[in-house]
């Protein structure tokens, strides 16, 4: 539901992110909303510029929200699975951030 109302914010050019509110900076999942949001539309060039962990993120936190919202409840491998699969996501989008902050990838997110 977040992830949908962000995306929503994005299609109107609302820029509203906590952390680069309060720190000043864009954090490692600024861009995705925007990012998404043009992958949407079939432009990946210009996802890809806006962030270019959307190929990997969006995916990814489409499958959590599936996962978090099942009925029944999944066996442990697959929670195990999840939670890896989260510290991998969250692991690449530190990296990325920081390397962006370095020059990376176009420089830092717009915030």
């Amino acid at each position: 539901m977040l992830g949908g109302a962000g995306l929503v914010l994005a299609a109107f050019g609302v820029r509203l992110c906590p952390f680069a509110f309060v720190f000043g900076i864009p954090c490692p999942g600024c861009g995705l909303a925007r990012a998404t949001l043009e992958l949407c539309r079939g432009h990946v060039h210009e996802a890809l510029a806006a962030h270019p962990l959307v190929l990997v993120a969006t995916p990814a936190m489409i499958v959590g929200m599936l996962h978090a919202t099942r009925r029944a409840p999944a066996p442990v491998a697959h929670e195990r699975i999840a939670v890896v699969g989260a510290a991998v996501v969250l692991v690449a989008l530190v990296a990325v951030w920081l390397a962006r902050f370095a020059g990376a990838f176009g420089g830092p997110a717009t915030i």
